[in-house]
């Protein structure tokens, strides 16, 4: 090969390879970005503004479930997620319930209430007639003969009358300052004065605080063991006049209440009395409804009143005198 073809050769050979050279420089140059500095998407659980890392967990209450997410979603109502970093969000199962959307808890149901189904977002009152005596519960439950309830009740209220109350149920229980069916013997009243009795009557029921630990504010709960005075009625005693003070026909007491009131007793007539109070009220019944009845009797005489025996005496004197002279004078 002369001297000519071997430059020529040569010059071929360097502009081939300066061609391959640069054609891989420029290749190099436009995939290095997307092969030596990609970054990672986020993994489930995590988030950023671009999706990818760095990534930040998702927050309680909020749930990431795909890669290279952008925002948290936050948790619908039903559900909650208690902690940071959740892939996805924990249904409330039935006994429980969540009301709001992003919740981190669940709630239990109360007493007197229970949830039911798949995602409950709100416990719901047992209805009149039933009752839910535990939390978490999943139904209600109808309250027994002889029993009943207004709503939202932890038990049912007794109302069977003179019969054995039922187990668990609840009911108002009467006390009172003077004992049931006894009798009163107010000796001698004088005509025209009254004789004042300082009374009570009490509530002594303690159902609902036993259940609660404490007093409830529903007022449909509380007429679970409530006590309504009904009214006061005195039979026949034409010698007397008894008015009942400061406890009005109406008056309701719940557990633990006590109604100071006064009997007050008028002699109008003169003679002996007898003369029975009934105290009605709804205990054994349902809530306002005609129930027990307590009874106390009084006993006694009404005698002329002070200044009519004083004129008695003065007469009796006056007829001594007259008698004394008549005979002096025979």
């Amino acid at each position: 090969m002369d001297t000519d073809s071997l430059a020529t050769l040569m010059s071929t050979l360097r502009s081939a390879l300066t061609t391959c050279l640069l054609g891989t420089s420029v290749a190099l140059a436009f995939s290095a970005p997307a092969t030596l500095h990609a970054q990672p998407l986020c993994a489930p659980g995590t988030w950023s503004p671009t999706g990818k890392q760095p990534c930040t967990l998702a927050p309680a209450g909020y749930y990431v479930s795909t890669k290279g997410a952008k925002s948290p979603t936050i948790a619908p109502a039903g559900t909650y997620v208690p902690s940071a970093g959740a892939v996805k969000p924990m249904p409330a199962r039935a006994g429980f319930f969540v009301p709001l959307p992003g919740s981190t808890v669940r709630f239990p149901a109360e007493l007197g209430f229970y949830s039911a189904g798949e995602r409950p977002i709100a416990e719901v009152p047992a209805a009149p007639g039933y009752y839910v005596p535990t939390t978490m519960a999943t139904h209600e439950t109808l309250c027994a003969t002889q029993t009943t309830s207004y709503g939202e009740a932890p038990a049912c209220r007794f109302i069977g009358g003179a019969g054995t109350p039922v187990p668990g149920s609840v009911e108002p229980e009467f006390a009172s300052s003077f004992t049931p069916g006894s009798t009163i013997d107010l000796g001698l009243l004088a005509q025209g004065s009254t004789f004042t009795l300082h009374w009570w009557l009490a509530n002594t029921s303690t159902g609902l605080q036993s259940i609660y630990g404490g007093m409830p504010s529903a007022p449909e709960v509380l007429e679970l063991t409530q006590l309504s005075l009904l009214g006061v009625t005195a039979s026949p005693a034409p010698q007397v006049l008894t008015a009942i003070l400061g406890l009005p026909a109406g008056t309701v007491l719940g557990e633990g209440a006590l109604q100071p009131f006064d009997v007050a007793i008028t002699g109008v007539a003169r003679g002996a009395f007898t003369q029975t109070l009934s105290f009605r009220t709804d205990a054994t019944a349902g809530f306002g409804q005609p129930g027990a009845t307590y009874d106390v009797q009084f006993t006694g005489t009404v005698t002329p009143e002070p200044s009519s025996l004083s004129l008695v005496a003065l007469g009796a004197l006056g007829l001594g005198a007259a008698v004394v002279r008549r005979r002096r004078r025979a």
